[in-house]
């Protein structure tokens, strides 16, 4: 009986797990999408580009150079972001996205020609868009 239990528990499993890996599948190019216009938004200063990317509520975190744990809420981010005079040449790219229902991780490389940001981007799937809603990120010499 145990046995009976046990196959027919795994076969519903896999059948979902098909079922849901399809349809991620499927959200990988709206995911991309919007990890593209957080590229866009950092590369270009552009804070409207950045709202499209970001759910208002998002939080970004990252350690001092002392270890200190930081934060700052997408509108603190925002009071930062300043266009320099020449802004720095950078590639970036996706290495990873990891979908699971209606949440996403994805790890980004911003690479710089002395440092780079490595990001580790979380979204959700909300109202049908894709939106990042926390961010954690390091720098590092290259």
């Amino acid at each position: 009986m145990r046995i009976t239990i046990l196959a027919v528990s795994l076969l519903l499993f896999t059948g979902t797990s098909e079922f849901s890996l399809a349809g991620e599948e499927e959200d990988r190019p709206a995911i991309a999408e919007t990890v593209q216009k957080f590229f866009s938004g950092v590369s270009n200063y552009d804070v409207n580009v950045l709202k499209q990317a970001f759910h208002p509520d998002a939080r970004i975190f990252y350690t001092t150079r002392s270890g200190e744990l930081k934060q700052l809420t997408q509108y603190m981010w925002y009071d930062r972001i300043k266009r320099p005079t020449k802004p720095p040449v950078r590639n970036n790219e996706i290495v990873s996205i990891d979908i699971a229902g209606n949440t996403a991780m994805v790890k980004t490389l911003s690479t710089f020609s002395d440092f780079r940001f490595t990001y580790y981007l979380s979204l959700m799937k909300l109202y049908g868009q894709w939106l990042i809603v926390h961010s954690v990120y390091s720098k590092a010499g290259k």
